[in-house]
């Protein structure tokens, strides 16, 4: 019976694996300033950078982390703590993650890129998924974020934009958590990003794999 249970397990497993290639495509949650110019790069990630402008900046403001949600995709409500827990944890990835070659500045100004990051989903892990190890490594049943995010220049015009649904760390066994698996999401978003932006100045990013931001 238990043989069976945990089959049963990982054929759900495999089939909603296989539906994340269905996944819907661009969402236009309104945040960000412009989404005419934005690329499919893969599944339901699209994105534009502007390599050129983005040679100039030498520096970041953060300007605004928002959660656009309230609820989960099943109806589940965020609360209040949770929202600020997400939010906060947006600034802690983007801080580990860029510090280490862009300046974190209080303000705009020249050279100075306006980060602008918002939340636009995010999913809880499904438990019955996760309690067997084989049917977490699919990557079915984990929760997980999407973001949006843009970099603007000192005159406001866009010159990175990013799009992109992550789940959260199937090499966690032992995330039970409501939002860790969105809290992973985050981390990865966050050092992906700092990929790309040092892709687009030519630069080789000094770590290749993300860690827990705690």
């Amino acid at each position: 019976m238990r043989r069976l249970f945990l089959t049963a397990l990982l054929v759900m497993a495999g089939s909603l694996a296989c539906g994340c290639a269905n996944r819907p495509g661009k969402t236009q949650s309104g945040f960000l300033s412009d989404y005419d110019d934005l690329i499919r790069v893969s599944d339901a990630e699209f994105a534009r950078i502007d390599a050129e402008a983005l040679a100039s900046i030498d520096a970041l403001f953060i300007e605004e982390v928002r959660l656009m949600v309230s609820t989960t995709p099943d109806g589940s409500p965020i609360s209040e703590k949770s929202a600020r827990e997400l939010t906060d944890h947006v600034r802690l990835a983007l801080a580990k993650s860029f510090a280490s070659e862009y300046q974190i500045v209080d303000g705009p100004g020249e050279g100075v890129g306006r980060l602008r990051v918002a939340i636009t989903e995010v999913k809880k892990p499904a438990t019955v998924l996760n309690l067997h190890p084989a049917s977490k490594l699919t990557g079915a049943g984990l929760g997980g974020a999407t973001i949006e995010s843009e970099i603007l220049d000192d005159r406001g015009a866009q010159i990175a934009a990013l799009i992109e649904p992550r789940k959260g760390d199937q090499f966690e066994l032992d995330t039970f958590a409501e939002f860790e698996d969105a809290m992973d999401a985050i981390d990865a978003w966050a050092a992906a990003m700092r990929k790309r932006l040092d892709s687009a100045r030519g630069k080789a990013t000094s770590r290749d794999h993300p860690s827990r931001t705690r």
